[in-house]
């Protein structure tokens, strides 16, 4: 069960409250999506490459959802430390982007997460969804979402 701390509301299903406000709905104020890419292998001598190409592609993407980057980040890994890849972050005034490649086994994790409006979040999953598969067309891509931060609404209808 969740529970919605600022009205005390317990939930059993994402839309409607089992106790609380007569007529209230749980509304959600953040989106966070979260993308497993497997089969995109990236041989050592491009890891540098697609790592920046990725987290500029992260900032593009969440410009042009109208999410505003306050700073951006990558560090590359060549296998004496941790395994070759790459981890990238574009932090958001909203919240973040981020993604962590394992070059070797094909492995991407990419994180979407904005407060607010969900379809900033949407929109960035989808441009970076299409991004990856374009570089990785062998690629398999999947996603799952979840809404966050739950909130009282005594408005009815449907959440974003």
């Amino acid at each position: 069960m969740d529970e919605v701390p600022a009205c005390g509301v317990t939930t059993k299903t994402r839309h409607s409250l089992t106790r609380g406000r007569q007529n209230s709905h749980v509304v959600y104020n953040g989106r966070h999506h979260m993308v497993d890419v497997t089969g995109a292998v990236i041989n050592d001598e491009n890891l540098n490459r697609v790592g920046h190409g990725m987290v500029n592609a992260m900032e593009a993407q969440a410009r042009s959802a109208g999410a505003r980057p306050v700073h951006k980040h990558i560090q590359i890994f060549d296998d004496s430390v941790s395994p070759p890849g790459f981890t990238s972050v574009v932090l958001l005034d909203e919240s973040h982007i981020t993604a962590h490649c394992y070059s070797r086994t094909g492995e991407i994790a990419l994180d979407v997460f904005t407060c607010g409006a969900a379809h900033k979040a949407d929109t960035i999953l989808e441009n970076m969804s299409e991004w990856l598969q374009t570089r990785f067309p062998e690629a398999e891509v999947t996603s799952s979402s979840m809404s966050r931060f739950p909130r009282c609404s005594s408005t009815a209808g449907t959440t974003d």
